[in-house]
């Protein structure tokens, strides 16, 4: 499916539109069901380092969540919303409150040139400008007693970008062509009943037998076993 910020809504469902016709047919079978919706396109945006874009789409993947949440009665739905893995990306600096978190962090005191508050470990928003080219100029600096790249447009200044621009690729410290992963702890929300095992730290195996238990199906125990007993 399209990006949100893409989508044609004369001609394409929203993940939320999507998760509500799927529920409403879903809740039609009297022994329940088991329902996966994804905001895939979060990691897709950030695997290009487009960190607006990223969060743009989690905001759709928050309206999904509000659908199966008002459409299905919490004291018999679990509802757990969660991450299979994280992205190399990082809020810098010490940004003001109320701050755009698509803006400028601050400006850094070694090249003078502004940052933003978001940027990436590694990926396609590398700026190819540090690198070649500047080596020599830095090497002229360093003669000369100043700073490497100290006002030299080592780094293209992000302040003359339209930031707000869903489309911004927010800088990377390494190049890659697809952002890599990253190694975090995710974290987890769930309501509904058996909500309470899950809490703590934990392996990420482990969800998917909390949520078998609950929901008394497989080879494993149940709580309708364990209930029965």
């Amino acid at each position: 499916m399209a990006y949100a910020s893409e989508r044609n809504s004369k001609m394409d469902p929203s993940l939320a539109e999507m998760t509500k016709a799927a529920i409403e047919i879903l809740q039609k079978n009297e022994q329940g069901f088991f329902l996966l919706v994804e905001g895939g396109r979060i990691d897709q945006a950030h695997h290009e380092n487009q960190a607006g874009k990223a969060l743009s789409e989690t905001l759709e993947l928050e309206e999904a969540v509000q659908v199966a949440l008002d459409l299905t009665p919490s004291e018999e739905t679990m509802i757990i919303v969660t991450a299979d893995h994280g992205q190399a990306l990082s809020i810098n600096g010490y940004p003001s409150r109320k701050s755009d978190i698509l803006g400028i962090g601050d400006v850094s005191g070694v090249d003078n040139i502004p940052y933003t508050i978001l940027l990436y470990g590694n990926g396609p928003g590398y700026d190819a400008k540090t690198v070649g080219e500047e080596q020599e100029k830095e090497e002229e600096n360093e003669k000369g007693g100043g700073v490497a790249g100290g006002g030299m447009g080592g780094r293209s200044d992000p302040s003359k970008a339209n930031l707000t621009d869903v489309n911004y690729r927010q800088a990377a410290a390494v190049p890659q062509k697809s952002a890599y992963h990253s190694g975090e702890d995710v974290s987890l929300w769930v309501t509904g009943p058996h909500s309470h095992l899950f809490t703590g730290v934990y392996e990420q195996s482990y969800i998917a037998h909390a949520m078998a238990y609950a929901a008394c199906v497989g080879d494993g125990l149940t709580y309708c076993e364990s209930w029965s007993q």
